[in-house]
């Protein structure tokens, strides 16, 4: 009989239908008796070691798995140091110092100077554009009319305080209206819609949700379950039998239209999965169009009126912004004076700006800068916020007067009371923020001129593919340009930023008199995916 515990290590590291080696087998149940772990949790901290050095391949060979059990064994030595060594009298809270030490707080040189490679272009979108010149001087007025398209209010709501079924009543509602928008674009009379869960050898069209049988381990064709609503199929659970369609594509929570039957009762049998219509592509008229084309002008008096306007200079970084060593922000100072040097028009951050994950944050054993003239015990997060963040923001408005400056906040964020998602704005009071900056809420969907932008400092990717170690990208997905900065700073080292140019909406005479023009921003854009 095989032991369990290596059919457990197969399910969660062995990647396709081929079995992990003996060697590499013998070498992760060595660390699970070393560390007394179990064998979720030895997949977790592997998983978080792969995504801390940016590894494209997740599966564990035995040279990568000494190197991990090396990182294991030095985290636990550096745990107990700070065990052994903490004094009995320190502070409780850990507060700020308002003193500063200069150097690296472990005794190590800081390496962001020393990066290799700064500046590298690792992927570009859209290659045969131009990427944007900067301008010999600022412009005269911003050439972003930022434009809100989500009602930010909704996001201030009370956490943990919605009631389980009325959480239930909306996503099943969502069911409900998804198979009103399926009957509509495929038009199909509402009789041929039916229960999954209901016996019958009549062919029906099922809506409901991907779920799994487990609420740990990959999806897999045995795992696969539909979600119905209370109206359609009583809310019952059925699980799929996939083995009739040729190929598929499933994750947790997406909402599918499936054809097929239940003849035994026992599963649902799948003969094809039903297009879901996608969202219209953006539009306006010409008219709206040749607006925000005159907008990129910056002023009566920038440019030549018959020469093209330039083209808009976009940044875009994700947190977090310093290395886990040190609370310097190398990275999101260096940034900002890129954003400075190349006069952009306008630079998006998301967070975790002051990460609650970070190893001297999670501690308080850090110094605030000399500048801050402020008592240690009434020093906050918001505190390290204006003297550790706010400054490299500042001098980049001093720069570039009319630059936009948006800020994401994360559910790691630290200065924010409100850690659910969807997440409100965090409060900007005692930030020192400049007037330029906005805050905005996690996510968020806005329009820059006629770019209709949606935002979030979530991880969607990683929950929806946590198998894979995606890299930072810039796609074109269904007419719609997606984006991936990846992460500004790494945990031991610099990371990467994305930078857009969009070229301003040209108009034929025939469009100029017509109706309604998409935008077609993934024509018009150069995305550089940079190292910092």
């Amino acid at each position: 009989m095989a032991d369990p515990t290596i059919a457990e290590l197969n399910d969660k590291f062995a990647i396709g239908t081929k079995d992990l080696e003996s060697d590499v087998i013998a070498e992760l149940q060595s660390i699970m008796r070393l560390y007394s772990l179990s064998t979720q949790d030895l997949f977790f901290k592997w998983e978080s070691y792969c995504i801390k050095l940016d590894m494209d391949e997740m599966r564990p060979s035995v040279q990568r798995l000494r190197a991990f059990k090396q990182d294991l064994q030095d985290a636990l030595e550096k745990s107990h140091r700070t065990q052994v060594h903490s004094r009995p009298d320190k502070r409780v809270g850990a507060t700020p110092r308002g003193a500063v030490k200069s150097g690296d707080v472990f005794g190590i040189p800081s390496s962001f100077n020393d990066r290799p490679n700064a500046g590298e272009i690792l992927e570009v979108l859209n290659e045969h554009l131009q990427a944007a010149e900067p301008p010999i001087a600022p412009f005269s007025e911003s050439r972003i009319k930022l434009t809100a398209a989500s009602d930010q209010k909704k996001l201030g709501y009370k956490p943990l305080a919605m009631k389980l079924s009325e959480a239930s009543e909306i996503l099943d509602d969502r069911i409900d209206d998804f198979m009103n928008i399926v009957m509509e674009h495929h038009k199909i009379d509402y009789s041929e819609f039916g229960s999954a869960a209901s016996q019958s050898i009549t062919e029906i069209i099922a809506v409901g949700r991907i779920a799994s049988d487990s609420a740990e381990g990959k999806l897999n064709t045995a795992s696969l379950l539909l979600e119905t609503s209370r109206r359609m199929g009583g809310g019952l659970r059925v699980p799929l039998d996939v083995e009739k369609i040729k190929g598929y594509q499933f994750f947790p929570g997406q909402i599918v239209a499936l054809r097929g039957s239940n003849t035994s009762g026992q599963h649902f049998t799948i003969t094809d999965v039903l297009e879901i219509p996608l969202l219209p592509n953006a539009a306006s008229t010409p008219a709206a169009l040749a607006t925000h084309r005159e907008k990129l002008r910056g002023g009566p008096d920038a440019m030549d009126s018959d020469s093209d306007p330039m083209p808009l200079n976009v940044y875009f970084a994700s947190g977090p912004y310093t290395a886990d060593d040190n609370l310097d922000f190398e990275p999101l100072h260096q940034i900002c004076s890129q954003a400075a040097d190349t006069y952009a028009d306008a630079l998006i951050l998301t967070g975790p700006f002051i990460d609650a994950d970070h190893p001297l944050i999670a501690t308080g054993d850090f110094d605030l800068p000399d500048e801050a003239i402020v008592e240690p015990d009434t020093a906050t997060m918001s505190t390290v916020f204006k003297y550790m963040i706010s400054p490299a923001l500042n001098r980049l408005v001093a720069s570039n007067p009319n630059v936009t400056i948006l800020l994401v906040p994360s559910t790691r964020d630290v200065i924010d009371k409100h850690v659910s998602w969807p997440q409100d704005a965090f409060p900007r009071k005692e930030l020192g923020l400049p007037k330029t900056a906005k805050i905005i809420g996690n996510p968020m969907t806005l329009s820059i001129n006629e770019m209709v932008l949606g935002i979030s400092s979530q991880d969607i990717l990683h929950e929806l593919r946590h198998e894979d170690a995606l890299p930072p990208f810039a796609k074109v997905v269904e007419s719609v340009l997606v984006i991936n900065p990846g992460y500004l700073s790494k945990r031991r080292g610099a990371g990467t930023y994305a930078r857009m140019t969009l070229s301003p909406p040209s108009l034929t005479d025939a469009e100029s008199t017509g109706g309604m023009l998409g935008h077609r921003i993934f024509d018009r854009a150069r995305v550089e995916i940079t190292r910092i």
